[in-house]
C-alpha cells in the first residue's frame, strides 16, 4: 500500500513537471487516471497471480 501511494505521487510529480501550466481540470484528470489505473493493476495482479 505504501508503494502504491509512493508510485502515485511520483507519477503525478513527473506528469506535472512535463506539463508546464496544468489547469485544475488537467490536475483532476491526471490524479483520477493515476489512482484508477494503478488500483486496477494491483487488483489484477492480486487475483490473477496471487501476488
Amino acid at each position: 500500500m505504501i508503494g502504491l501511494i509512493i508510485a502515485i505521487i511520483v507519477f503525478n510529480l513527473i506528469a506535472f513537471k512535463t506539463n508546464k501550466i496544468p489547469t485544475t481540470n488537467q490536475i483532476v484528470h491526471i490524479w483520477s487516471f493515476t489512482i484508477a489505473f494503478q488500483t486496477v493493476f494491483d487488483v489484477f495482479v492480486e487475483f490473477k497471480y496471487h501476488g
